[in-house]
């Protein structure tokens, strides 16, 4: 088991080289944060709970756009939700259709939603009687203190 992971890993490694030589053979400068960002509210927004420690690689496997869907997908800047003019609303809205605008639901809806996803996913590959080949598919954490720790 250890040396499937291990091998994985590697794989996994050797995908995220590629890309980087890729972008620096196009003469392009792409940086992507290979580690945990620190997810916070917009400036102006006091913080009722503890910041979001995001580890960005372990997410390499989804597309890029998915979460940066106003990307480009060239070298621009790939900028934050709380951006002024993305997610950066600091009071959730009355108008219903606007609450996305508001970091915390943009942010809600975006990662416990891929996370609960991924789980019922992987509920309904165990309900199967066929075997599986292979690790499910890891997932994040749907609770508050998942995020938030204490």
């Amino acid at each position: 088991m250890k040396g499937k992971f291990l091998q994985m890993g590697l794989i996994g490694m050797l995908l995220v080289l590629a890309v980087f030589i890729t972008v620096v053979a196009a003469d392009e400068e792409l940086v992507v944060p290979l580690g945990t960002i620190e997810l916070m509210p917009p400036g102006d927004v006091a913080a009722t709970r503890t910041a979001v420690s995001f580890p960005h690689s372990t997410h390499f496997d989804i597309n890029c756009k998915t979460c940066h869907h106003e990307w480009s997908g060239d070298d621009t800047e790939t900028l934050s939700c709380t951006t002024s003019g993305c997610h950066d609303l600091s009071e959730n809205p009355k108008d219903k259709t606007e609450s996305i605008l508001y970091f915390k639901n943009a942010y809600h809806k975006s990662c416990i939603g891929c996370h609960k996803a991924m789980k019922d996913k992987n509920k309904r590959i165990e309900m199967t009687a066929l075997p599986v080949s292979g690790a499910m598919a890891k997932t994040g954490p749907t609770g508050c203190v998942g995020c938030h720790p204490r």
